[in-house]
């Protein structure tokens, strides 16, 4: 009876007590090498979360990516930190401690492969932007690596602790006599420990590698999206103001050419007075063909030469020059609309297909990100020769004005001599009556012509400037329609290469 009572004293201890595993545990994280594998690993997990940036440009969608990239990377770089920092802290010297720090190493492998099954699904979303799933399809490979990974730690780590259970309940008796290696082999034998300790290599090569390949890769390319995002608006800001300062310039041009014009017809009063004759006045009248040949067409002459005459000509052009360029100062107006919609949308269809990181995202990119930068430029291009093209077309205008002018002032040049001629004529007045006669009929003539000539400024003036703006809006607005089109075709062959590749 007292040996039975002694031997289940000696049962309840064992139950009930911690069994000392004299230095199984740290010969097990030795043998696994499990502090310098893990501190290996732990440093490449470090470099997950490592991937810091400030997005420059408005696109909402690289600011949602970089989030949710940059949220998958910090909770998997937080739960795989628990891990590795569980397996370098583990330390013992009972079989039961070595049960409970690989269980709860076992528990938070179920943890990070429970958040890496189903705890990104709404992350997922956001990235599979337009339905293109390549860069949460990258995770997920990544992922299965690692949970591959973390399953053979699980298979390892479950045997090792169903050992560990058998001993401290009993089931498994343990040789207190044998040495070290060989009551090591009854908990891990040496496939368990090669297991753990290769397995802890694949972790940092096999799985965190990819894994962080594929958050660098994606942030690269956002990196890269976001910067060609606002060096493409940049260019689209420097069109918007160069062109504004091609219609300046077009401006500044022609007020200049104007300004000759107006000198021009204004000269036709200075010539006329050079040619003035009312000292010759009481002379004429004094003969007696005056009133019937010459009055007339001298009163026409002063009318089509006089100050209200060439008033109306300066008049009407300043007007038709003021209200053209208040029309051709709008025709490009709408070009930051323009931009903002259609040169934006060729953007964001670059960088969409880049930030997607499909197999052919990166040589999409390269082949059509060039094509975005020059079509706002080009189009600044074309517009600004609309208005050089037509400015050259005014000049001419004004060669015409001159070409008038000139002509009018031809049948002036000579009148003062001719008038002085007749009176010159002794005895004068009666010997002047038939070169007043002849001359008469002659400036009748003249006269009449003259007025017409001169008025043609006020038909062609706005004729050729309505004309010339009709040309001008056409042009501009032509050259939106190309710049449309542009973009059509760069959305569509950019999503076309996505697909398709070279």
């Amino acid at each position: 009876p007292l040996y039975l009572l002694l031997l289940a004293s000696v049962c309840t201890y064992q139950n009930v007590a911690a069994i000392p595993d004299q230095g199984v545990f740290n010969a097990f994280l030795a043998k696994a090498q499990v502090r310098e594998r893990f501190s290996e690993a732990a440093s490449a997990i470090d470099g997950l979360d490592n991937n810091t940036f400030t997005i420059t440009s408005n696109y909402t969608l690289l600011s949602n990516l970089s989030t949710t990239v940059a949220s998958i990377a910090n909770r998997s770089t937080v739960a795989l930190l628990n891990f590795t920092t569980e397996m370098q802290t583990m330390n013992g010297f009972t079989y039961e401690s070595m049960q409970e720090a690989l269980t709860r190493a076992g528990q938070i492998l179920t943890s990070i492969k429970s958040l890496i099954s189903s705890g990104f699904n709404n992350d997922y979303k956001v990235l599979d932007d337009r339905n293109k799933t390549y860069i949460s399809d990258m995770f997920r490979d990544s992922f299965n690596r690692l949970s591959i990974v973390l399953s053979s730690f699980q298979v390892s780590f479950s045997g090792i602790v169903n050992k560990l259970d058998a001993i401290i309940q009993g089931t498994l008796r343990v040789d207190r006599t044998a040495d070290l290696a060989e009551r090591l082999s009854q908990v891990a034998n040496l496939r368990r420990i090669y297991e753990v300790r290769q397995t802890s290599r694949y972790l940092r090569g096999a799985a965190i590698s990819p894994l962080n390949y594929t958050i660098k890769s994606t942030l690269e390319n956002i990196v890269r999206g976001d910067g060609f995002t606002v060096t493409a608006e940049s260019k689209s800001q420097e069109a918007i103001l160069l062109t504004d300062q091609a219609v300046q310039q077009f401006d500044g041009n022609l007020n200049d050419m104007t300004a000759d014009a107006l000198d021009t017809i204004k000269y036709t009063r200075t010539m006329y007075d050079g040619e003035s004759y009312d000292f010759l006045l009481p002379n004429l009248e004094a003969i007696s063909t005056y009133n019937k040949y010459l009055k007339d067409p001298l009163a026409q002459l002063n009318d089509t030469c006089s100050v209200a005459s060439v008033a109306q000509k300066m008049n009407l052009l300043n007007q038709t020059i003021t209200n053209y360029t208040t029309k051709s100062d709008t025709f490009d107006d709408d070009l930051l609309t323009l931009y903002g919609v259609h040169v934006s949308r060729a953007i964001h269809s670059v960088v969409q297909v880049l930030v997607a990181s499909g197999p052919y995202s990166r040589y999409c990119y390269h082949k059509h990100y060039p094509l975005v930068l020059l079509v706002a430029m080009e189009n600044y291009e074309d517009i600004s020769f609309c208005y050089q093209r037509e400015m050259d077309r005014l000049y001419h205008t004004q060669g015409l004005i001159t070409t008038v002018v000139e002509l009018v002032l031809y049948n002036l040049e000579q009148l003062l001599n001719t008038l002085t001629l007749c009176v010159d004529t002794l005895p004068c007045p009666s010997a002047c009556d038939a070169c007043v006669k002849t001359i008469g009929k002659y400036y009748k003539a003249m006269a009449k012509l003259t007025d017409e000539k001169f008025n043609l400024l006020l038909q062609f003036i706005p004729y050729e400037t309505s004309a010339s703006l009709q040309r001008l809006k056409s042009c501009v607005e032509f050259t939106k329609y190309k710049l449309i089109a542009e973009v059509h075709d760069i959305v569509v062959d950019v999503f076309a290469c996505e697909t398709n590749g070279p």
